[in-house]
């Protein structure tokens, strides 16, 4: 309404004779459309970044805990409201805490033969976690039963990070050769992903 109005108001008063355009009619609108078409983009943007703003401001995580110092972490996870720490030792190298209970630590497991895990996942459906291992090229495998059986496989490559994907298999990025392999949870190669040349160091999948 508001810009029909405004156009009108640009109109010439001089009437149209033998049924000519009014040529004086287009350079005195025209000008008046383009600014509105730009201004009504910037004020889209404006409003759109507005709300951007506003959604991380009230999104944007909360610190509400903080463990004690402690050995470098390398990875974290979580199942059944137990939190999983991967940290840099010989021995102990997962730490458990309790959510529930203020992150109170519950025990911390071994696994004897890993060198240099850098990531760690977790499979809530066959109740185990997954370490990558790239100095000796395996994936470590830790149930989460009260025993916390071990066992691995080897890569065949060096392995990079890992994921756990929707039919509870595990992902293994080996970003050396530029290659995704997907695994059992027993360690069975089910297949693999050769990614394309200019895919320079995939780290993660």
């Amino acid at each position: 309404m508001e810009f029909s109005l405004l156009a009108k108001c640009q109109t010439p008063s001089k009437r149209r004779t033998n049924g000519q355009k009014d040529a004086s009619l287009r350079p005195s609108v025209r000008p008046f459309v383009s600014y509105m078409e730009f201004d009504t983009s910037l004020l889209f943007s404006l409003f759109v970044s507005y709300f951007q703003f506003v959604y991380f401001l009230f999104t944007a995580g909360l610190v509400i805990h903080t463990l004690r110092k402690g050995e470098p972490v390398w990875g974290v996870t979580s199942v059944d409201n137990l939190l999983y720490v991967l940290r840099e030792k010989r021995s102990q190298q997962i730490s458990v805490y309790d959510v529930d209970d203020l992150f109170a630590l519950r025990r911390c497991l071994t696994v004897p033969d890993l060198r240099c895990g850098d990531d760690i996942v977790a499979c809530a459906h066959h109740r185990c976690l997954y370490i990558p291992d790239w100095k000796t090229g395996r994936v470590h495998k830790v149930g989460l039963t009260v025993e916390a059986s071990l066992s691995s496989w080897l890569v065949g490559d060096q392995p990079g990070r890992l994921s756990v994907t929707g039919s509870h298999s595990v992902l293994v990025t080996c970003c050396c050769v530029g290659k995704i392999k997907e695994f059992s949870t027993d360690g069975k190669l089910l297949r693999q992903i050769q990614l394309p040349r200019d895919t320079n160091a995939a780290s993660h999948t």
